[in-house]
């Protein structure tokens, strides 16, 4: 006797509905289950209104799993399955995600028992979400990619579990920071993303996407990901802030200030609420920032308000510190030294006595920069060295290599894509028939005539064009030679307007965006804003000659070399690098 279609009516009756399109689809869903041919069909579509609606009523969710025992379906052992995995769905939507766990590990192992696939996907990417929600993000990963095994993706009806499970394992990979393995499920999930998914699933894919892509310093693909974003079809605001957020961070990141400005100006157009409350100090101290330096001191003044508005009621340290550093460079760019210098002191007061340097972020460099205006270059110099320290710890190399490895990964992942769709390629093309496949082999073999003259006619435009090229270098080179040999000085004229010596220069040392020339006749080096390379190109490059990345030393005071070092008359060490030291030995000789 199969199930009583009144008791099906009352208990889909009891289920209330918020709005009008909820309405329509429960209509449809329950139209379905009433016009299902069997129990097992009957089973997948009790089984989808269960998932669609009970997380907003548990309570009619019960009132299904018992119901399916006391039902009369010709299978009993699906239906005690059914039951199971509805108890796992109330449990997961309550919160008990153990208990949740239990039900769906036994309703699996149920209908993997009945070779219902379907059902067994439904359970098992349940089963994964519910291990992802308690922190065990390896063993979710392990479930998701069974279901990607088990799964058939020229299967219509297993479209939505490929889908899912490649959107729940790659955010159970970001949870792990592995970020490549993330981005590449996220755009396997994306083929799967049907018509009517697309607008739900594929806004949020994308933003997600992005959002990794900005981590791996890929800002390029990062913009493209956000550029596929429908930002009219968010769901909520708090969606649409991140999304703004976002867009404007990896436009920051590029250095792209006029778009960054734009979007988070876009960002704080977003309501108050609590989520987005959050995302709101970093535009906020952004615009702060632009505007200082655009010379736009009442927008600048307005924003620095508003970001200490936003920390009122709470306010994480790192966005603290931020606002402070906005609030020095405010000062700094209108000449206001006493006071940028008062939040220059709050904000090395706070670093150090919560202990937290590796906050600073870039805020001893802006104070550097305080310095230099003011024009007290040892002071400045100090605090570069202090910023260039901080950078160079093994936090941010470990960082810098973590972002490689990702970023090779992810590319290991997509060339494998890549060739796995042209092994299936390649696999059509032999299943074709003889005459398909031999008026393909002629239609390849014009195509490569063709192919070959495109070729030949661009190479030998390339060899050409790379003759002239070579030929235009030359005569620049000559030029800049004949130049630079009519315009050898005695002198060096820093940018301090300090006039030194040639021949008096011992070495000078690099310490980031300042110089440190170290002359016979002072004890302490003069200071000037410049990059080792800039200054290279000053020097004549017979007596001057780079000897490591952090110096370049006269070689005329050059007394001895061994391994990794040299040795300067009055007895100064010097590091040289392997890279350099085959031209030092060769000027040496001459």
């Amino acid at each position: 006797m199969r199930l009583n279609l009144s008791l099906i009516i009352l208990i889909l009756s009891i289920i209330p509905f918020q709005s009008f399109s909820q309405q329509g689809d429960f209509q449809d869903l329950k139209s379905d289950i009433l016009n299902a041919k069997s129990d097992q069909e009957k089973m997948e579509r009790i089984i989808i209104l269960g998932m669609n609606y009970g997380r907003e009523f548990p309570d009619s969710l019960h009132y299904y799993s018992d119901s399916l025992m006391s039902s009369g379906f010709q299978e009993p052992q699906l239906a005690t399955a059914g039951q199971t995995f509805l108890e796992g769905v109330e449990n997961y939507n309550r919160g008990n995600l153990q208990e949740a766990i239990e039900k769906f590990e036994v309703s699996s192992a149920q209908f993997n028992t009945q070779e219902n696939t379907n059902l067994f996907l439904r359970s098992q990417n349940l089963l994964g979400i519910s291990y992802l929600r308690i922190g065990s993000a390896e063993e979710a990963i392990n479930i998701f990619e069974d279901i990607i095994t088990i799964a058939t993706p020229e299967a219509t009806e297993h479209q939505s579990a490929l889908l899912a499970a490649h959107g729940n394992i790659s955010n159970a990979y970001k949870r792990l920071g592995q970020y490549a393995q993330a981005i590449y499920h996220i755009e396997e999930s994306m083929q799967y993303a049907d018509s009517t998914r697309k607008n739900m699933s594929l806004n949020f894919s994308y933003l997600n996407m992005g959002q990794m892509l900005v981590d791996l310093e890929l800002y390029e693909r990062a913009l493209n990901a956000f550029s596929m974003v429908n930002e009219n079809q968010m769901a909520g605001t708090s969606m649409l802030a991140a999304f703004y957020n976002n867009k404007a961070l990896v436009n920051e990141r590029m250095d792209q200030n006029d778009s960054a400005a734009h979007y988070y100006a876009k960002t704080l157009e977003m309501d108050d609420s609590p989520q987005v409350l959050n995302q709101k100090v970093r535009p906020a101290t952004f615009l702060a920032f632009y505007y200082a330096d655009n010379s736009e001191f009442e927008k600048s003044a307005h924003y620095l308000e508003l970001a200490n508005n936003y920390c009122d009621d709470f306010c994480p340290e790192p966005a603290r510190l931020r606002i402070l550093q906005a609030a020095i460079r405010h000062y700094r760019k209108q000449e206001q030294f006493e006071k940028a210098l008062t939040f220059a002191a709050e904000f090395e007061s706070r670093i150090n006595e919560l202990g937290m340097v590796h906050l600073n972020m870039n805020g001893f460099e802006e104070i550097a920069s305080l310095y230099e205006q003011m024009g007290e270059m040892d002071k400045a110099l100090e605090y570069q060295k202090i910023h260039n320290e901080l950078n160079s710890r093994s936090n941010e190399q470990t960082r810098a290599i973590r972002i490689s490895e990702q970023q090779a990964m992810l590319n290991q992942l997509e060339a494998e894509r890549e060739l796995s769709k042209a092994q299936e390629t390649s696999s059509f093309y032999q299943r074709l028939s003889l005459n398909q496949w031999i008026a393909g082999v002629v239609l390849l073999a014009i195509a490569g005539a063709f192919y070959k003259y495109y070729r030949r006619e661009k190479e030998d435009r390339a060899l050409k064009e790379g003759e002239l090229s070579k030929l235009q270098e030359e005569i620049k080179d000559l030029q800049t030679n004949t130049i630079e040999e009519q315009s050898v000085s005695e002198f060096l004229t820093l940018k301090s307007k300090a006039v030194l010596r040639l021949d008096r220069i011992r070495y000078i040392k690099s310490d980031g965006p300042y110089i440190e020339v170290f002359t016979e006749e002072k004890s302490r080096p003069e200071i000037d804003r410049n990059t080792l390379k800039g200054i290279l190109a000053e020097l004549p490059d017979k007596i001057f000659i780079q000897v490591h990345r952090s110096y370049i030393v006269n070689i005329n005071f050059i007394q001895a070399i061994y391994a990794s070092k040299l040795v300067l008359k009055d007895g100064t060490e010097l590091n040289v690098s392997r890279t350099f030291k085959s031209k030092v030995e060769e000027a040496l000789k001459l």
